[in-house]
């Protein structure tokens, strides 16, 4: 799903001059997974911490020593940090005690890292116990979907409806527990399984999809789809979009009026 508020998560990555940024809204707008998807798309990896009913994060703000808490990190989820190539993702900011504070010491200690957070506008007022770290953080406040944003939601469920026309082709959502890795569609047509995404646009950079295709079942193959210069069979990747047919190996991109074409009714014997 496309949000406009994307553009201004770029922005604020490139920027000479960035702090540690909090995504303000209302519950339900969709914070969670924005971040999650600029995470996915611009870093090499992100560590995701939902501070919400969290032991981990009960603890992890004792005192603002960014080292050590950046080494808890490290430890709990397995996984190296590494400046300008971690994006470190704290949802629900507000449940965590010291959680709000320390974006000010992350400011000062260690600015050059990634650093986002998550919250509602209601949770952060009725944070009494803590300042807002006014300053030393970038806010951006998000919104409900524009008419804009409305469209890409409306051209997933157009994929969908076309393939129930189709003849009840089945579709599901693929996510993992421990990855923020996410397909929109895995699509099971002709005894095989295809991972699509749709797009109603022609901004169409497909990290997720690209990793899936890699790295997800290597004993599937696609027969449809190609073999990569080392060898490993993997899903052959489905992607509908405004752009114009293409064939990019590990993939192919079809127009949103081809979705009929590439998913042709099957003949029964």
């Amino acid at each position: 799903m496309e949000r406009t508020v994307y553009q201004r998560l770029l922005e604020w990555k490139g920027s000479s001059v960035r702090k540690p940024l909090v995504l303000l809204g209302a519950r339900q707008v969709g914070k969670t997974y924005i971040l999650k998807e600029f995470g996915r798309n611009e870093f090499k990896n992100i560590v995701y911490i939902n501070c919400d009913n969290n032991s981990f994060t009960d603890t992890l703000f004792r005192d603002f020593d960014i080292q050590r808490i950046i080494h808890a990190i490290e430890v709990n989820y397995e996984v190296k940090v590494e400046i300008g190539q971690t994006l470190i993702f704290f949802d629900e900011i507000q449940e965590a005690k010291g959680g709000v504070a320390s974006l000010k010491y992350f400011c000062e200690d260690m600015h050059d890292l990634h650093v986002v957070a998550a919250g509602s506008l209601l949770g952060l007022a009725l944070r009494e116990d803590e300042n807002f770290p006014v300053g030393k953080v970038n806010t951006i406040k998000m919104y409900p979907m524009t008419f804009t944003e409305f469209k890409g939601a409306f051209t997933e469920s157009y994929f969908l409806q076309e393939l129930v026309g189709i003849g009840g082709i089945p579709a599901y959502y693929y996510s993992k527990d421990n990855s923020t890795l996410e397909i929109e569609f895995l699509v099971q047509y002709d005894g095989q399984v295809f991972p699509c995404e749709v797009k109603a646009e022609q901004n169409v950079k497909a990290k997720s999809l690209r990793t899936f295709v890699a790295n997800e079942f290597p004993e599937l193959r696609s027969t449809y789809g190609r073999l990569p210069p080392e060898g490993r069979k993997n899903l052959h990747g489905l992607r509908f979009s405004m752009l114009p047919y293409a064939d990019q190996g590990w993939m192919e991109n079809y127009p949103l009026s081809g979705i009929a074409g590439r998913f042709h009714p099957q003949e029964e014997d």
